[in-house]
């Protein structure tokens, strides 16, 4: 208890905002004009611009150089247009200070400065709180408490010869090292993540609920994401910055509960199928992925890295429902395509093509035998049902607006041009590049499972070419064999090797491809697939004592430690500290607003005041009759 009242207290004072701008933002022209008496009685710069206020008061400290008196400044909220301090520059000194009190959440605050006379200097602009304006510090005593109490549970249950809580806690904890900084780094899909969890919260203390409009993007304007990309999950660092949590910490404490529910849901998904000690193996080699830790560590992607929490889920419904006890597939099914589709869609879209893949499979080697079990074809609709029933709130919403003519559904991507080669999907590397092409390997981003998984696979192709023992589970060996060639496909799939582009010029199957954006994206299932197998293979080599066992292991902690310590080493810093700022409108062209709008021309508008004359819905929730106005 000590030691947790000593850590607060060290973390305490950074709940406190500072933060500092050298970029004043000149009106074009004023710093290159010899002569500055054109601009008198002007706005000559809007910038020192700070993100995410907190209630509090503040502090505001600029440096300057003035020749001249009356020139005056004001400290803007670009929300609302509202004035929180203004002052007059001293020409007689160097700084100026003032103090503003601050009652509600501010997306943007900018310094105006206006010249009368001589000429202005805009220095630096340093804002500071002269209180704690986070709940960061609190927030951190009770997770620690949560943890220790969870630590405390598992090590019960560990002397008492369940080992398996124990294990994935304590592993799952490891992969989240890598978030114990004051920072954050750089991730590719970061900024527009980070504004999907500030914008639920700013939407929910404004009374909206559901969250259908993020009022974070398009300044103050509102963006569609929130109905068009599922964000279920992201209330829970949403709440927590409500709660008053920092944006840098909520989002640290999510990844760090992706780790740890990836590691218990897939135990208990895999020991329906597996067993207990073969459901453990396959919870930790899926925890060190490298592809899925590159989703959280270097791609930021984190509806793939969501999904993955419940693909174990699908997998495990799905072949109950068509081969072994459908009443617990009915739920274990429901549970875990609802968990994926509240996470991401593009893997929604990999779950019906492979599960559509798997059903026919099945139907085939069953010689239709599998229409003929009535109560398991019925169970099978009810559970595609009840998923659709318990997902009706998102998806009415979202297929209204997918009748608008939406930037996103005029996208057509050429798939093929963002695969991999074979050895790429299985080599340990680490690299903060951007997304595959066919022309070059060199700083491409991480889209491998490892080179544990390659070996695991040699071995388990050895161990299959050997003649089965007699105290070899037939059951086990199909289970295996499955996963291995449905792996295997997503693979296929995922290569250069796969004829995306002959595919791609029939339209109805290109409407569909194109959606999955990156061929890549199907070693998500390969991901998973692959893990079954190394799981298999793993127990049977630890039964031989083998090296072969040691290595595996090696192997898969060489990799994720990579992954991590890339990351950390690597990479670079995109929040220095929790005041720090980051792009509110990282749009990646404006999926979610009508094609008939420039995305970038649409910004500037909302920036300079038409949010402010169409409400805080005036990108989409007007009327039809007034779009032609946005356009124009």
């Amino acid at each position: 208890m000590l030691a947790l009242l000593l850590i607060f207290w060290g973390v305490r004072p950074k709940d406190y905002y500072e933060y500092e701008s050298s970029e004043p933002r000149y009106v074009e022209g004023y710093e290159q004009a010899a002569d500055k008496s054109e601009f008198t009685g002007q706005m000559i710069a809007e910038g020192f611009e700070m993100n995410g206020l907190y209630p509090g008061e503040y502090q505001f400290t600029l440096e300057y150089e003035s020749s001249g008196s009356g020139n005056t400044f004001e400290i803007l909220d670009q929300d609302s247009w509202q004035v929180l301090a203004q002052g007059e520059y001293d020409p007689e000194s160097s700084s100026m200070t003032v103090s503003a009190q601050i009652d509600r959440r501010i997306t943007c605050v900018a310094v105006r400065s206006y010249l009368e006379q001589g000429e202005l200097t805009l220095k630096s602009c340093e804002a500071v709180s002269l209180e704690p304006v986070y709940t960061d510090a609190w927030w951190a005593l009770v997770l620690a408490l949560v943890l220790a109490a969870a630590f405390w549970a598992t090590l019960k249950k560990f002397r008492q010869g369940n080992r398996e809580p124990l294990v994935l806690l304590g592993a799952s904890v490891l992969v989240s090292l890598p978030l114990l900084t004051e920072h954050l780094q750089r991730g590719h899909d970061l900024d527009f993540h980070l504004t999907r969890i500030d914008g639920i919260a700013q939407a929910l203390l404004g009374g909206q609920f559901p969250v259908r409009l993020n009022p974070d993007f398009l300044y103050g304007g509102g963006y569609l994401s929130p109905v068009m990309y599922p964000e279920l999950f992201l209330y829970i660092p949403g709440v927590l910055c409500a709660l008053g949590a920092s944006v840098l910490f909520a989002f640290k404490v999510f990844c760090a509960l992706i780790h740890i529910t990836t590691a218990f849901v897939g135990y208990g998904a895999a020991r329906q199928m597996l067993g207990r000690e073969k459901a453990l193996y396959f919870a930790l080699f899926y925890l060190l992925n490298p592809y899925r830790l590159g989703d959280v560590y270097v791609r930021a992607a984190m509806g793939e890295a969501l999904a993955m929490i419940f693909l174990p889920l699908v997998v495990v419904g799905l072949w109950q429902l068509f081969q072994q006890d459908y009443k617990k597939g009915f739920f274990t099914a429901c549970l875990g395509i609802t968990g994926v589709f509240q996470s991401h869609m593009i893997t929604t879209l990999l779950v019906v093509v492979f599960g559509a893949g798997y059903a026919l499979a099945v139907l085939i080697g069953s010689r239709g035998g599998l229409l003929k079990q009535g109560k398991r074809i019925l169970t099978l609709c009810g559970s595609a049902a009840a998923t659709l029933a318990l997902n009706l709130w998102f998806l009415v919403p979202f297929l209204y607006y997918s009748g608008w003519d939406l930037k996103i559904y005029q996208e057509r991507l050429d798939v093929g041009s963002a695969s991999v080669y074979l050895f790429q999907a299985f080599v340990d590397y680490y690299s903060t590049g951007f997304e595959h092409g066919t022309t070059t390997t060199t700083g491409e981003v991480v889209v491998s499972m490892g080179m544990a998984v390659l070996i695991g696979l040699a071995l388990y192709l050895f161990c299959l070419a050997q003649k089965p023992g007699e105290e070899e589970d037939p059951d086990l060996r199909t289970k295996a064999l499955a996963a291995f060639w449905i792996g295997s496909i997503a693979l296929f799939m995922a290569s250069d090797l796969f004829p995306w582009q002959q595919i791609q010029q029939i339209p109805a199957l290109d409407a569909l491809a194109s959606k999955l954006q990156f061929a890549w994206r199907c070693l998500i299932v390969s991901s998973v697939m692959y893990t079954l197998v190394l799981a298999v293979v793993f127990q049977q080599l630890k039964q031989k004592k083998s090296m072969a066992a040691t290595v595996l292991v090696v192997f898969s902690l060489l990799g994720a430690s990579m992954i991590g310590s890339g990351y950390l080493y690597e990479n670079v810093c995109t929040l220095e500290t929790k005041s720090d700022t980051w792009d509110h409108n990282t749009l990646y062209g404006g999926q979610y607003i009508l094609s008939e709008n420039d995305a970038v021309a649409l910004s500037n508008r909302l920036k300079e005041g038409l949010a402010a004359a169409l409400g805080l819905a005036g990108c989409f929730w007007y009327d039809r009759k007034r779009r032609p106005a946005l356009a124009e």
